[in-house]
């Protein structure tokens, strides 16, 4: 992402933008789903967790369920609830480029719900890195979302994105990001408390205080939005640029 200083500078003090809301929180009505199926694993052990009855497989265990193939090195089916637990060296693929891995993994096959959890979650697609401890993956939606702090890699390691919390959603290859978030670059800096970024289409959303750093400028704004195809950014309420020259201000 490139912040060009050629801005299509808008003075206003309450002008609004906005952006599609969408809660992956948000509850559906269950339905039934497709059992999870058994695809291979080196050693079958029939067994009792909390007094359901489990499969357990140990070894190169391939579990798939729809579209998503996952790969560990154990874990624990329950047919009776449609639920998975895996563990070690887990992965989830599909038949998209985009692959997940963890430690450790809780799938609610009746919800469509991937819980994964260790010291390197990563979800991997094209050339975006998502790494953080906690990732949750709603087949349903189709978004995964973290809540207690992630990175982003983008555009070949280029670009580095932190946030408290973020939302990815992979159909649209939308990404919203929340609290703290922070974007470094060769070129530039970013500090904002909420952005929403359209990936394929290259154009971010900035909501709340956002300070942009380029070289000796500062950019201040409480809202905009930055085109990089065009190189077209437009900054309002109580927006600002300062550089060595001079000064803009727009209230």
């Amino acid at each position: 992402m490139r912040i060009s200083l050629a801005i299509l500078f808008y003075i206003l003090g309450c002008h609004a933008l906005s952006a599609k809301e969408q809660t992956p929180e948000k509850k559906k009505k269950k339905t039934k789903e497709s059992k999870v199926e058994i695809l291979h694993a080196d050693d079958f052990i029939f067994d009792e967790q909390d007094g359901i009855s489990a499969r357990r497989l140990i070894g190169n265990v391939r579990i798939k369920h729809n579209e998503s193939i996952l790969h560990c090195d154990s874990a624990y089916v329950y047919h009776e609830t449609n639920t998975v637990k895996a563990f070690g060296n887990v992965r989830v693929t599909d038949e998209s480029d985009m692959q997940i891995t963890g430690d450790s993994l809780v799938y609610d096959g009746e919800l469509r719900l991937a819980r994964l959890r260790g010291k390197e979650v990563k979800l991997i697609k094209g050339d975006m890195t998502l790494t953080t401890r906690f990732l949750n993956f709603d087949r349903k939606q189709n978004v995964a979302w973290y809540w207690d702090g992630g990175t982003i890699l983008m555009n070949n390691n280029a670009d580095t994105l932190t946030s408290v919390i973020g939302y990815y959603y992979p159909d649209t290859d939308e990404a919203r990001f929340k609290d703290s978030v922070r974007v470094r670059s060769k070129d530039y800096r970013i500090a904002t408390d909420t952005m929403h970024q359209f990936l394929k289409k290259e154009l971010s959303f900035f909501f709340g205080p956002t300070h942009i750093f380029q070289d000796s400028n500062h950019i201040y704004a409480e809202r905009g939005w930055s085109d990089q195809k065009t190189k077209v950014s437009v900054f309002v309420n109580c927006a600002h640029i300062t550089t060595p020259e001079q000064e803009f201000f727009g209230d």
